[in-house]
């Protein structure tokens, strides 16, 4: 998340559509983006599936890590989701905080995950990592600066509906804007170790 470039985010491995008026500041790592909480955010519409999008497809597992600085902590703000022509019964994952909490959920076919981590702070950066170890009891772990947090495991759950891409700063429809600065976020299509995720968490690099 380096630079933007008219209406395009660039500085990531895909190229995403901005909405609102997000803004380049500085980050924890050189540049970060920063949402108004508003109607700031952007879109990654992605054609055909891929991991990033359909996690059934993360054979490897699904890791997913950045650094966060809230303005507001009082309001649900979504730091990314899956979307799917705004239908909400779909496969995909979502990360978002409140009052109380950070929260993911992530949505297969067949089952359902959600998992809460200790409360955000505002004026703090924070480094957020989420793993999904697809490997037969599909189990997620959350670091909060690199201390792993109790495991979840799945409940049964029927989806019907593929995602098309996903979305940063808002949910499905548009609404529970962020308002946060967002740095050095990362999705690998794999599973790190929890000596990975620390060495992200101290240097950026794995």
């Amino acid at each position: 998340m380096d630079s933007l470039t008219g209406a395009t985010l660039t500085g990531t491995s895909v190229s995403g559509t901005v909405f609102g008026n997000p803004s380049i500041v500085t980050g924890f790592h050189g540049n970060a983006l920063t949402f108004d909480g508003v109607d700031d955010y952007v879109e990654f519409n992605i054609s055909p599936a891929t991991c990033l999008t359909d996690i059934r497809m993360c054979t490897e597992g699904l890791t997913i890590s950045l650094w966060i600085f809230p303005f507001d902590t009082s309001q649900y703000s979504v730091i990314f989701t899956t979307i799917s022509a705004g239908d909400t019964n779909y496969v995909g994952f979502h990360l978002l905080y409140t009052s109380s909490g950070l929260f993911i959920r992530y949505r297969t076919d067949s089952h359902h995950w959600q998992c809460q981590s200790n409360q955000m702070h505002a004026g703090k950066w924070s480094h957020i990592t989420v793993v999904w170890s697809n490997n037969g009891a599909s189990i997620i772990d959350i670091y909060h600066n690199a201390v792993v947090r109790p495991a979840c495991t799945s409940v049964p759950h029927s989806t019907v509906n593929v995602p098309e891409g996903f979305r940063i700063g808002a949910d499905y429809s548009g609404s529970m804007h962020l308002d946060a600065s967002l740095d050095e976020m990362y999705l690998f299509q794999n599973v790190l170790s929890a000596d990975q995720v620390h060495r992200l968490y101290r240097s950026g690099f794995v």
